[in-house]
């Protein structure tokens, strides 16, 4: 039962996306549930979406990609597999979002970790948020890249992959005298 569910919300979900970008589908748009956000971030009726397939008292996860994080912005040089590789040729850590690196050869939203929470907000309580990697990279926040990321704080800069426990708002319902 649970497998089902979650194939039928993956696929209204990567639908729902293919939509909002008006693209048809392609191998770029995940087939997981958990990571769809990472790539249709812009969409702001994805939320809606994802709840209409939700029935009350049902929970969802989704983990995306942080932007702001180390690993954000798709610089293979600073993958979370490659973060601890000491590797003088590659561009400086979080150089995405202090233009010193070149842009991800795919589409990024660009969300921050506050901006999913809000996006979140609109539809789902928030159940559970944690960081899955928490401080993967700050062994490289010398004081030099802080100076270059301050206007970032270390929430965001070491929200790598949040994972988001969600909860379908239960809607108030108005009752009209007869």
């Amino acid at each position: 039962m649970i497998s089902n569910v979650y194939i039928v919300l993956s696929r209204l979900i990567a639908s729902a996306f293919s939509h909002c970008l008006g693209q048809k589908r392609t191998r770029s748009i995940p087939q997981r549930a958990n990571s769809i956000s990472r790539y249709g971030g812009e969409c702001g009726e994805l939320p809606g979406s994802i709840a209409a397939a939700l029935q009350l008292g049902i929970a969802t996860v989704i983990t995306p990609m942080i932007f702001t994080g180390i690993s954000g912005g798709h610089d293979i040089d600073w993958y979370p597999h490659r973060v601890d590789v000491e590797d003088v040729s590659r561009t400086p850590a979080w150089g995405h979002l202090t233009g010193e690196a070149v842009p991800g050869d795919t589409h990024l939203n660009r969300l921050t970790r506050k901006e999913f929470r809000d996006l979140f907000m609109t539809e789902f309580d928030i159940v559970q948020e944690e960081e899955t990697r928490p401080d993967l990279g700050r062994q490289h926040l010398t004081a030099e890249r802080r100076q270059a990321l301050q206007a970032f704080d270390e929430q965001e800069l070491f929200s790598n992959t949040v994972r988001f426990v969600l909860r379908k708002k239960r809607t108030a319902v108005s009752i009209s005298p007869p």
